[in-house]
């Protein structure tokens, strides 16, 4: 609809709306719609007319600004009707959260706003056991108070921003209750919400402005289009531009967003790669180890010099260990997996605890670590809250689960927790644990891994727009390229997605720092190869050919020749890659791309030369036997093919394709038997099948033709194939 309306289409979602809010019975906001209708049929007779109306596209601007409000009526009519769980309590909430708002304005008026919080905070039972299901719980109030209101009154807005940045309340609650705002700015639009989610970001605490700044530019992602009815918006992101602070938490953002979207992706690496490479080394690393003795009853710090020993004799252990740690450090969601299936505690009923800062002084984490010892407890809790790498949702899934471990199992939990803060310690020092910019980016990692969670396993998460199944691609957004896109930050981000090879993101930018006057050959080389990566070769081309005039390097010429090859224009291909190799003359790999060229191109003997010299230059590589074989063999000269056939099947590498073409090399000197029992054999292939090697064989029939066979003895020996391969 915001589409329709910003290119002017006013009548098209007039019919629409009007037919929704007809279909679903909500027959009162038809009035709002007629009057709409009417102002909009008056600006369309007077434009007939030819009457010059100057108020023309103040009233238009207005009309479309109506709508989008109407709209968003609808929408949360829509959500009301449906049957929710989240949402079945609306109306109850809304007027508890309304009375704890009106209690908060009468003690004001008598004591001032600070004294007035302190005595609401004081009066009302913050946390109880029983705080997950008690409604009336004043943090349950008002986040639901704070994410069911539709749309803010002065009153909402002035209230929820004295409880935020007031210093009365404890820092769990407040950031709490900016998600709360957060949530609902997502669920609908509300200019109200998103001047407090802007005040909030800019001069609110550690903690809070950094989910304040998150739910902001979610929403500005949102509601993109809606700046142009709202001048407020533009003043809101101005004044966020200007301040430095901003600029650093916009780039933290960003690229934890980033990780965000990656989650599934990297969850599946993890699975797949990772984790079986290191439960590999498992078995034996256990009993070399003792991992069962490590830790006796006397625990000290002292580390097993047998460590070291063993991760050095398993190099491939050591580097998956390295990478998951280096990930970690980065900010990769490594534990996403692990704590999805931790997610089912009764804690987890209610969404605000979905949102929660972790406080080892929560009462549900009291209760359920009640019975440890208190020296555990203690060095637990303080090692949990410290740590920056594991998010808060899975902090309480962490204490939730520990009651079910055997002591043997804690204990080592509290060991780990000790050796993460050393060596966290270790790899940070002094200055950046403790610089400001450091924390904001701990915090962002944190905080949009506890709204995956919520929005990706909530029992209810159908029931609210999951924010991360949106391309999320800020940079093409408009007020991203008016007020943040400078140049600086547009290298960090595109960098992030080109390391990480998000090829099609990577190309939008690098053309913006095209446009900007950004011409360097780094940046025209990286380009090109994004290209390559999405298999748009004529784009490539293109860039590295601009590359190229900065300074022609080996590297340069292989890739535009890589691009003429796939582009199947093969001289070009050629005369970049014999560019490439007066360059680099002994480069194995160049000789490789022109032998393969000239074979692409059909000129089968100067493909054979090159290949030679590979042969030369790599004389161990049995892979260059292969073309060497099957250029003579099609050049008609299988005597000289012979020890290179011999070679290949008499080696552990083989493939299907070998067996196929040394029963093509023993049929055209006659051995029809020999013939036959190597295509049987590229059948049986692991991986393969009669089927594929049917269609190849039926590809290589012109040169079967070549050396005399008919086509009836090769369909005669198709069958032949296919009875002794169904039969054995």
């Amino acid at each position: 609809m915001v589409n329709t309306l910003s290119i002017g289409r006013i009548m098209p979602v007039l019919s629409m709306l009007r037919k929704s809010i007809i279909q679903n019975g909500f027959d009162n906001l038809l009035v709002t719609l007629d009057n709409l209708e009417n102002t909009y049929k008056l600006v369309l007779d007077y434009a007939i007319k030819g009457v010059e109306d100057p108020q023309r596209p103040v009233i238009k601007k207005q009309l479309i600004k109506s709508l989008l409000a109407l709209n968003d009526s609808l929408k949360l009519r829509l959500l009301d009707a449906l049957p929710s769980v989240v949402y079945s309590d609306k109306r109850r909430v809304i007027a508890q959260g309304k009375i704890l708002r009106d209690r908060f304005e009468d003690m004001q008026s008598e004591t001032g706003i600070d004294d007035a919080l302190a005595e609401l905070l004081n009066d009302m039972p913050i946390e109880s056991s029983d705080a997950v299901n008690e409604d009336q719980q004043l943090y349950s109030d008002l986040f639901y108070y704070a994410w069911f209101k539709d749309a803010y009154t002065k009153e909402d807005s002035d209230f929820l921003q004295s409880f935020v940045m007031g210093g009365h309340a404890p820092l769990w609650l407040k950031s709490l209750i900016v998600s709360a705002i957060s949530l609902g700015l997502l669920t609908n639009f509300d200019i109200a919400k998103l001047k407090l989610l802007s005040l909030i970001a800019l001069s609110g605490q550690k903690q809070v402005k950094e989910r304040a700044f998150t739910g902001f530019m979610f929403a500005l992602y949102l509601y993109d289009r809606y700046r142009e009815y709202y001048s407020e918006i533009d003043q809101m992101l101005k004044k966020m531009s200007e301040d430095d602070g901003i600029k650093t938490a916009l780039s933290f953002f960003l690229i934890q967003v980033i990780k965000a979207k990656d989650t599934e992706k990297f969850t599946r690496k993890m699975r797949e790669e990772i984790i079986p490479d290191i439960v590999k080394h498992a078995p034996g690393i256990q009993e070399r180890l003792e991992l069962d003795n490590i830790l006796p009853e006397d625990v000290d710090d002292e580390k097993n010099p047998r460590w070291q020993k063993i991760l050095e004799e398993s190099p491939d252990l050591m580097r998956k260990l390295e990478e998951l740690s280096k990930l970690q450090l980065e900010g990769m969601d490594v534990f996403m997996s692990t704590f999805a299936m931790l997610k089912n505690f009764p804690f987890f009923n209610a969404v605000p605890n979905w949102l929660m800062l972790f406080n080892k002084e929560n009462s549900e984490v009291e209760m359920v670590l009640n019975n440890e010892e208190p020296s555990f407890k203690e060095t637990f809790l303080a090692a949990l809250e410290k740590s920056g790498h594991i998010c808060n949702s899975d902090k309480y899934s962490f204490c939730f689960n520990i009651r079910a471990l055997p002591d043997a199992q804690k204990k080592m939990m509290l060991q780990m927790f000790k050796a993460e803060l050393d060596n966290v310690n270790e790899v940070l020092n002094e200055d950046e644990r403790t610089n400001p910019a450091f924390q904001s980016k701990i915090i962002f990692t944190q905080y949009i891994q506890d709204l995956y969670r919520f929005f990706k396993l909530h029992p209810q998460k159908n029931e609210f727009q999951d924010i991360f199944n949106l391309p999320l691609n800020f940079h093409n957004c408009g007020f991203f390229k008016t007020y943040f896109a400078s140049e600086e930050l547009l290298i960090k981000l595109v960098d992030f997605y080109f390391d990480n090879s998000h090829f099609g993101e990577a190309i939008n930018i690098y053309n913006m720092l095209i446009d900007k006057g950004l011409n360097t050959q780094v940046v025209f080389e990286k380009l090109g190869f994004a290209y390559q990566q999405i298999k748009d070769y004529e784009n490539a081309l293109s860039a590295y050919k601009k590359a190229e005039l900065f300074d022609a390097t080996t590297w340069i010429y292989i890739k535009i020749a890589y691009c003429y090859t796939r582009l199947k224009q093969h001289d070009k291909a050629i005369k970049y890659y014999q560019e490439a190799e007066r360059l680099e003359p002994d480069n194995i790999k160049i000789q490789l791309y022109i032998a393969n060229a000239y074979f692409n191109s059909g000129d089968i003997q100067t493909a054979l030369n090159h290949y030679y010299k590979l042969e030369l230059l790599a004389q161990d590589n049995i892979k260059v036997l292969r073309p060497i074989a099957w250029c003579l063999f099609i050049l008609k000269r299988p005597e000289e093919a012979a020890p290179y056939f011999e070679a290949l099947i008499n080696s552990t590498d083989l493939n299907q394709f070998d067996w196929m073409n040394y029963g093509h090399w023993q049929w055209c000197r006659g051995h029809i038997d020999k013939a036959a029992d190597a295509y049987i054999n590229s059948i049986k292939h692991k991986g393969h099948t009669f089927a594929a090697f049917s269609k190849s064989f039926r590809s290589d029939e012109k040169y079967l033709t070549d050396y005399g066979i008919s086509r009836e003895d090769i369909t005669l020996m198709l069958d032949y194939l296919l009875l002794k391969t169904e039969r054995s």
